[in-house]
């Protein structure tokens, strides 16, 4: 009796799961509702994974930090367990990528924010080069700073995510690339910003991903989500959210994307494992 006793002891304990609190980047600024799609699709793959990993519970960091400094912290095991993030070689070789493109390569399609007032001028832009002359402005700790850069754009670099805003907003900068899932939702939440607009008439497009990342010593956090998004792409439901989600499903309608004038560019920065499966990535069809 007793072994049978020490048996169903041992048994049960097999099946005993801790609850997981995974620790994510908050929001950096009471405007910044970006992370909202990452955070909704972080909780369907550990909702995928609960039948193996246990129950879970999101957290928001209180640490508000921007990009770099929140990747290198991470890499460090300070302050978070994951964030979200375009990915380079560097912080690749720094962290732990999850390499599933979280939003199927198209945070690469750059549409523009730019001043009311200037919407004449961009619909006259034929070439490239005229976009390169313009001025920009990017995050300097953000990969595409490093690949419009690279690329010979007039770009002005910065951390502070909403003085960029400002910034075209007073006519400082012509122009924000921001990715297609991004605009519209960043306008509707600034309408104090009365004279930014999206230009509707050209996109620019570069091959890249954004990634979960997680510490390297993290390998159960990192072996989760890879095999929590792995069943959401197999049975759907990560395709459904891409599309459906109240972030991202209105982009394709409002940026008209296919309508556009399209300028490719190189992304240097671009890892060599990045997948090629095309299960993971968005194609835009030729007009």
């Amino acid at each position: 009796m007793k072994n049978i006793f020490l048996v169903l002891l041992f048994l049960n304990s097999q099946f005993a799961f801790s609850t997981d609190i995974v620790i994510h980047p908050p929001k950096i600024s009471k405007n910044d509702n970006r992370s909202l799609y990452f955070i909704d699709m972080l909780e369907l793959a550990l909702d995928k994974t609960k039948f193996k990993y246990g129950d879970y519970k999101l957290q928001a960091s209180e640490k508000v930090m921007y990009q770099g400094d929140a990747l290198n912290a991470l890499a460090k095991g300070k302050y978070y367990d994951i964030a979200w993030s375009m990915t380079s070689q560097k912080r690749e070789d720094d962290l732990h990528p999850i390499r599933i493109p979280l939003l199927k390569g198209l945070l690469g399609y750059r549409v523009f924010i730019i001043h009311k007032n200037a919407q004449k001028k961009f619909f006259k832009i034929k070439t490239i080069e005229e976009i390169k002359k313009l001025k920009t402005v990017q995050g300097s700790d953000w990969p595409d700073y490093d690949i419009l850069k690279s690329a010979g754009f007039n770009i002005v670099g910065t951390t502070d995510y909403e003085h960029m805003f400002e910034m075209v907003n007073n006519g400082e900068i012509d122009y924000f690339p921001r990715g297609l899932n991004e605009p519209w939702e960043e306008l509707a939440a600034r309408p104090q910003l009365k004279n930014l607009i999206v230009d509707s008439k050209n996109v620019l497009v570069y091959p890249t991903a954004i990634y979960f990342f997680v510490n390297k010593n993290n390998k159960y956090l990192a072996r989760r989500i890879q095999e929590g998004l792995d069943i959401a792409i197999s049975d759907g439901s990560f395709h459904e959210k891409f599309f459906k989600h109240p972030v991202t499903k209105n982009m394709f309608k409002n940026s008209s994307l296919h309508k556009r004038n399209s300028f490719n560019i190189q992304n240097p920065v671009l890892p060599k494992l990045t997948p090629e499966d095309k299960k993971y990535w968005f194609y835009l069809k030729k007009r």
